[in-house]
């Protein structure tokens, strides 16, 4: 009697496990199908906990869908049987022992490859016709069956993706070549009519392009592509001055810099001439170049021309500035005052000779050059204005050139191209005469010739000198006598003896007679004179009186 109530009791405790144990839930996991392509579609378990056997069967659209493997077991020793669009699977554990997974646990993965065009579908489904669905479990070391549940799935076909990548870029100016990929198709079609699969772009735009595979399934993909138009601001060409160094700075914020000197910073320091090239990269991986072109830069040259070097008074030169290598021109005098800056050309017109002085300058340095410009100045005249007696003639006498030319007038000369010729005015007139100095240069003078009709008339006669260098009646002068450049004086004593005479008197301060004789003073006394003037005598007597 005892030994029937234990077994009742097992017997009840095996009903109440087997009637709350927990069902195995297995789940064909859905994934996306990409047509053409192999997808892996896992056989996922949870609450499998202690399972020591089980089997279960699937099947699915073999219009649709290829089996290709099954991979990923989970548990030791299972096995799967493989008909025609449907797979057997059936494991027991050799030792008694359960296995457990964690929940979301892959029992196995089925490879599909995908026949259907996109749209399509195709369902993978536990059948229960085939196999029946068990599962054991080990509770206290007796196998018990346990409810399985299942959930089968529907795998939905999508177009696979032709293009590599979606929108891009490319540099410009340049190409990118994209292929478009597509397992099984034979056929391709661009939106810019290219049937290749690859297609090379040179321009920015939207482009598509369409796929058939073998089963007529028709795939499309578009992409935009940006043209990168990064370009490096140009650098100017320059110039570097002998012996220094020059530093080329290229725009900063590139991700990659190289000179073809091996530098890789945005600037790099130059000491002679030559083409210096730099490759900057952007931060797209695009590459853009500029070559400068460093010359060597000349000291400043200068050199000044006048035309002409020489100058008459009044008149006015050019002053040239003949110059290499020069950025900027400052003209000064001699004393180093700004007169002029910038111009190449000066014109100057000074009074006397003089230097001026041309400053050139450029980066590297300055040179400066001085000129002379003389100014020609010569001492002529056409002679002292005079006094003729009306009827005479006269001698005109100008001086100081090597050329002369004498101006028509009412009483015209003898020769108008000698210094002194013979006039003979019948009036007070003027003569102009023009004198060529040195350079060619002139002066134009003139002298008056008064005609008077009686000379004596105009002089009054003097009959007193008194010579005692009190400055009062010292020497012998008569007023108005300079004007007649025709004269001459004799002085006598009272026993006849020539004791002066002089032709031109008083044409000079300098010839006046003071009452002496051979540079010694005359006893005082009584003498006589004549001075004829221009033909005409006067005769008078004359006193010395010394105090």
């Amino acid at each position: 009697m005892a030994s029937k109530m234990i077994l009742l009791c097992s017997m009840l405790i095996a009903r109440a496990l087997t009637v709350g144990a927990q069902p195995v839930i297995v789940e064909v996991a859905s994934v996306p199908a990409v047509t053409g392509e192999v997808v892996g579609v896992p056989i996922l378990a949870r609450n499998f906990t202690d399972i020591a056997s089980f089997q279960f069967s699937l099947s699915w659209d073999t219009s649709k869908t290829v089996l290709v493997g099954i991979t990923d077991w989970q548990v030791a020793g299972a096995v799967a049987g493989l008909d025609a669009g449907r797979a057997s699977f059936s494991w027991f554990s050799a030792d008694g022992q359960g296995v457990t997974l964690a929940d979301g646990a892959s029992l196995a993965r089925l490879s599909f490859l995908v026949k259907a065009c996109p749209g399509d579908s195709a369902r993978i489904v536990f059948d229960t016709a085939q196999v029946s669905i068990e599962f054991t479990q080990v509770n206290g070391g007796q196998l018990q069956a346990v409810p399985a549940e299942v959930i089968p799935s529907r795998l939905a076909f999508r177009s696979p993706a032709l293009l590599p990548v979606q929108d891009t870029f490319f540099c410009a100016p340049g190409a990118i070549s994209i292929e478009a990929g597509c397992a099984g198709c034979i056929r391709f079609l661009w939106s810019d009519g290219n049937l290749s699969p690859a297609n090379t772009f040179e321009s920015a735009g939207h482009y598509a392009v369409t796929a058939e595979n073998a089963d007529g399934c028709i795939f499309s993909d578009s992409l935009f592509l940006e043209a990168d138009t990064f370009g490096l601001p140009a650098l100017p060409d320059t110039a570097v001055c002998p012996e220094t160094s020059l530093t080329i700075t290229a725009q900063a914020g590139f991700t990659h810099y190289i000179w073809s000197t091996g530098d890789t910073l945005p600037a790099v320091q130059v000491s002679g001439p030559g083409e210096y090239a730099v490759t900057v990269v952007n931060d797209r991986g695009c590459t853009a170049a500029d070559t400068v072109k460093v010359e060597e830069a000349g000291l400043p040259l200068a050199h000044v021309i006048a035309d002409p070097s020489g100058l008459c008074p009044g008149d006015s030169a050019r002053l040239y500035a003949d110059v290499t290598d020069v950025d900027t021109l400052m003209w000064l005098d001699a004393a180093g005052s700004l007169l002029l800056q910038g111009a190449e050309m000066m014109v100057v017109a000074p009074d006397s000779s003089t230097f001026f002085l041309l400053a050139a300058r450029n980066a590297c340095g300055a040179d400066t050059v001085q000129i002379e410009v003389s100014v020609i100045h010569f001492e002529a005249g056409a002679g002292a204005d005079t006094c003729i007696a009306k009827g005479s003639s006269l001698q005109l006498n100008a001086g100081g050139g090597t050329a002369y030319h004498w101006f028509g007038s009412e009483y015209p000369v003898e020769d108008p191209d000698i210094p002194n010729p013979a006039v003979q005015p019948e009036d007070s007139t003027f003569f102009i005469v023009e004198i060529t100095g040195p350079g060619g240069c002139t002066i134009t003078d003139t002298v008056h010739v008064a005609v008077a009709d009686g000379p004596l008339a105009t002089i009054k006669p003097i009959n007193l000198i008194t010579p005692n260098g009190d400055g009062k009646n010292d020497a012998l002068y008569f007023p108005g006598l300079g004007k007649f450049a025709r004269n001459r004086l004799s002085v006598w004593n009272r026993w006849g003896v020539l004791v002066f005479h002089a032709e031109g008197y008083q044409l000079s301060d300098g010839e006046l007679w003071e009452g002496t004789h051979n540079g010694k003073p005359l006893p005082e006394g009584d003498y006589y004179y004549a001075l004829d003037v221009d033909g005409q005598v006067l005769r008078q007597h004359l006193m010395i009186i010394r105090e």
